[in-house]
């Protein structure tokens, strides 16, 4: 292995683009509220719905789709901008 006058190694900058976006995704502080526009998946098709949220129960939210309204946790919810 060779070792940088830096101390940096191949891979480094890849390492540090993965944990960044990760962050950007789980840490970002952001948590729906009531009257957001969200992405959503459609149960057993694979597709998405566009909703708005309509409550918080919890650590589960309510998203009124076109199908009405369906309970979806934080890591299946996208934010629309």
């Amino acid at each position: 292995m060779t070792v940088t006058p830096d101390n940096r190694h191949p891979g480094d900058a890849e390492a540090a683009a993965a944990v960044a976006a990760m962050a950007e995704i789980y840490v970002s502080g952001w948590r729906p509220q009531p009257g957001d526009m969200v992405r959503v998946p459609r149960p057993f098709y694979g597709t998405f719905y566009l909703g708005r949220v309509a409550e918080s129960v919890g650590e589960r939210w309510l998203v009124d789709t076109p199908d009405g309204r369906l309970e979806f946790l934080l890591d299946e919810i996208e934010r629309v901008r």
